[in-house]
């Protein structure tokens, strides 16, 4: 088995696909059994077609596979081993090609849409070594979509190079690629950052805020301080309010070990309101950088870049980003580490012209980037 799905060991549950629900309005023609057809809009997939316990998806590593045709997009029924993305690359009949960049949730996502994946299979429930396991949680296949340019018929598909993407089947959809809006952005939470240092390896992590398993603690966040002259109304501690020149920003009101953040992949959020700027709490895993782009209630536009640098960044302002909560050491799935060291959040600002009502932020596609709030600035 090699690892599995996920690397450790885990994978899909055949008797749970056997009984698996659609998502979205996807129709089911047998739940996701062998063989079995998943519609979506107007586009076919057939689950692997093969025995459980055999080779069934492709772990992304580059592969070119043939697909010919015509529609308005390539779609793909994949999966991450966590959050996953990479730049798919169509190539047409005439020679030419187009790239895009395409990102899915972890297999684990709780049925939420993000970027262009939408969640169109749900299970419950895992296998891992000792059997099937976490009944009670869910874990989703998706359809994944590239735009096809204009007029041409492809001829093959390269996959991304990142095997955390697995693939199921590929398809030609005769429609658009799906952008989702959500409603807020605690609706768009789509990853773990923050965790109990008595449970640093809850069953969801999927790489955390790192990707390598780190998260901040949830009890250095109770802890923390405040930075240049940011206020904290009880440390950073859930649900907490965080203050800086007039900007109030509120920690995620949710438990250690639950999604908290949105990793930016291009989402589009809803969020209301007048004001100087669109303000976000953020970190990066790493140095991130993107494009945010603010929409008004008038249908136009304004684009930012923002910088945003390494949660571990010793408490220093950079370009747009201001540090305004300090903690001291991090959570590895072994427990608390690095105890010395500081870890923070930071508040990047994101200005609004004059006379404009705000009415989505759509946020950078780079995965290194988590936001925890945001708010329109007075």
């Amino acid at each position: 088995m090699d690892g599995g799905f996920d690397g450790s060991g885990g994978t899909y549950s055949q008797e749970s696909l056997d009984a698996a629900t659609g998502l979205n309005g996807a129709v089911l023609s047998d739940g996701a059994s062998p063989g079995a057809t998943i519609d979506y809009q107007g586009t076919r997939f057939t689950m692997p077609d093969v025995p459980a316990s055999r080779k069934d998806n492709l772990a992304s590593a580059g592969q070119i596979i043939s697909l010919h045709g015509t529609g308005e997009a390539v779609a793909l029924l994949a999966a991450g081993a966590g959050a996953a993305s990479g730049t798919i690359t169509i190539n047409y009949t005439d020679g030419s090609s187009s790239a895009a960049t395409i990102s899915v949730p972890s297999w684990y996502y709780s049925g939420q849409a993000t970027g262009s994946a939408v969640p169109v299979v749900q299970t419950l429930g895992r296998n891992a070594g000792k059997g099937h396991v976490h009944p009670n949680y869910s874990f989703d296949l998706y359809e994944v979509t590239a735009p096809i340019a204009q007029g041409r018929t492809v001829a093959s598909v390269v996959l991304p190079d990142n095997r955390k993407l697995h693939v199921f089947d590929l398809a030609l959809a005769a429609r658009a690629p799906v952008k989702p809006v959500f409603a807020s952005v605690e609706q768009a939470y789509d990853n773990i950052a923050i965790t109990d240092e008595a449970a640093p390896n809850p069953p969801a992590l999927n790489g955390g805020f790192d990707g390598g398993g780190s998260t901040f603690s949830q009890q250095a966040l109770n802890a923390a301080t405040g930075l240049d002259g940011a206020t904290l109304s009880d440390g950073a501690s859930p649900g907490a309010t965080i203050t800086y020149g007039g900007t109030a920003l509120t920690m995620p009101d949710v438990p250690a070990g639950e999604v908290d953040n949105v990793v930016a992949a291009g989402q589009t959020i809803k969020i209301s309101g007048t004001g100087s700027a669109v303000a976000l709490l953020a970190s990066g895993a790493g140095a991130a950088t993107g494009t945010v782009t603010v929409t008004y209630t008038d249908e136009t536009t304004s684009s930012t870049q923002v910088s945003v640098p390494s949660w571990y960044f010793h408490g220093q302002a950079t370009g747009d980003a201001v540090p305004v909560v300090q903690t001291f050491g991090r959570n590895k799935s072994t427990g608390l580490v690095n105890t010395a060291y500081t870890y923070d959040l930071y508040l990047l600002s994101v200005p609004v012209p004059a006379g404009r009502t705000v009415d989505s932020v759509t946020l950078p596609d780079n995965g290194q980037l988590h936001v925890f709030a945001m708010t329109v600035t007075p």
